[in-house]
């Protein structure tokens, strides 16, 4: 093992193909973390965003010792722990993060910093998705914005080291809220048809008058007693047929006996 400095830490490192990896400790150390485990709790919330190229699990059994699998260890590259930084909420974890791509620049030897990498895209187009859905803004507007205040052409382009400003800038990014939907402003009519139908066909139809009512005969009185629907001088034909109606009804009744 060699060792690196973060924020006057000594970090204990593993060489292994010729890259620099982390073990789930040192990256708690690193991140601030007083219980060792908090890191292994971080991937395995996350663990499918996750490659290969990120985290393995090696066995770190001391030289000359029989192999044990209780030296099983789950260790992480830098892209790796630039990930678990990524999700991590401690005070050093940005800080964190830029130090890991630093340090990954100088072991690739990359004179091009790189760009936004498969987690850090995800976030953007879920912050995106979020903005969009509560301003009723497009998704397009709102990258159009992104790409702008970066000078790029797509959000893939964005640096890796400018992504927690890219997120600040989407987080803070104004947007007008959406307009509501014009008013019909055209005349608005109905018209209410009465349909005669005979073994499910119809047979007959006719246009229904507005001023017309369709009432049961249970209901009709009901009808009566609702305010406005009939004026005094259809109120006073309805009273006067209802009472020739009775009249004759009466006249019917010893017959029907």
């Amino acid at each position: 093992m060699t060792e690196l400095s973060f924020n006057n830490v000594e970090l204990n490192v593993i060489s292994r193909d010729n890259q620099i990896w982390f073990t789930s400790v040192e990256l708690s150390k690193a991140l601030g973390y007083k219980d060792s485990k908090s890191v292994h709790r971080i991937y395995s919330r996350y663990s499918d965003e996750f490659t290969e190229g990120m985290t393995l699990v090696v066995n770190l059994t001391p030289s000359g010792q029989k192999p044990d699998p209780a030296f099983n260890t789950r260790i992480f590259s830098l892209r790796g722990a630039h990930l678990i930084a990524m999700f991590s909420r401690t005070p050093v974890a940005k800080d964190f993060r830029r130090w890991v791509l630093d340090v990954l620049d100088k072991e690739t030897g990359q004179s091009q910093p790189l760009t936004l990498d498969d987690g850090q895209k995800k976030a953007i187009r879920e912050i995106v998705g979020s903005k969009a859905k509560s301003s009723g803004e497009s998704h397009r507007s709102i990258y159009i914005s992104l790409h702008h205040h970066f000078s790029v052409k797509e959000y893939g382009d964005i640096l890796q080291s400018d992504f927690d400003e890219a997120m600040t800038f989407l987080e803070e990014l104004e947007l007008k809220p959406a307009l509501p939907a014009p008013e019909n402003k055209l005349p608005f009519q109905t018209t209410r048809i009465m349909l005669l139908m005979e073994n499910g066909k119809v047979t007959d139809s006719s246009v229904i008058p507005d001023n017309a009512w369709i009432v049961a005969p249970d209901r009709f009185t009901s009808i009566l007693e609702y305010p406005g629907a009939f004026n005094l001088q259809e109120m006073t034909e309805i009273a006067q047929c209802a009472q020739r109606r009775a009249i004759e009804l009466a006249k019917c009744l010893p017959r029907l006996n």
